[in-house]
Order: structure tokens, then C-alpha cells, then sequence
């Protein structure tokens, strides 16, 4: 069974495996471990999705 992937989606796709190889190649240039690549690439993922929800409820309060 295959799908078609939308041309939107594998856009979005190839810009967050650009910036994966890209921050990837800047870490391992200044010497950082593999496992700081891995915990900065999760915190800008969950930041990115959390944070405007978060944003949002900091200033209705």
C-alpha cells in the first residue's frame, strides 16, 4: 500500500533534515559530542512547538 506524500509535506520534510545535517556539521566543527547534537535538536523541536503555546498563556494571564 503506498500513499502519496503531499509536495508541502516532503518540503517541510526536506527543510527539517537541511537544518538537522546543518546544525549536525556546525556541532561537530566546534567539537560537540553527539549526544549535545541530539538533546539541542529535541529541545529546538519540543521549544518550537511549545513555546508560542506558552507564549500565549504567559500573557493572558
Amino acid at each position: 500500500m503506498e500513499e502519496e506524500v503531499s509536495l508541502e509535506l516532503r518540503q517541510k520534510i526536506d527543510n527539517i533534515v537541511e537544518k538537522s545535517f546543518a546544525l549536525f556539521i556546525d556541532r561537530a566543527s566546534k567539537g560537540g559530542s553527539l549526544e549535545e547534537f541530539f538533546k539541542t535538536l529535541i529541545t529546538e523541536k519540543v521549544y518550537g512547538k511549545l513555546g508560542p503555546r506558552m507564549n500565549r498563556y504567559v500573557v493572558k494571564k
